[in-house]
């Protein structure tokens, strides 16, 4: 199944919002991501958004944030 995810990034000013996409600069700004399923535009369920972020944690070897024996987020390790 296909996806389709979009970002939605919060900035306090329009001059970081500049800064973000000049510099690749993520400090201080708030991201979250929306999941959609591409044929019908229905958010994705969480088994999908699970499924999505353990294939990124492996593929890139990020620490998993958890919620109980539920995956919320993704940490990048340093």
């Amino acid at each position: 199944m296909n996806y389709l995810l979009c970002c939605v990034i919060i900035c306090l000013s329009s001059l970081q919002a500049v800064n973000l996409f000049m510099f690749s600069c993520r400090i201080g700004t708030e991201h979250e991501k929306f999941g959609f399923e591409l044929g019908s535009l229905r958010p994705m369920k969480y088994e999908q958004i699970s499924e999505l972020l353990n294939g990124i944690a492996e593929r890139f070897d990020w620490d998993k944030v958890m919620e109980g024996d539920n995956i919320i987020g993704l940490k990048q390790v340093t």
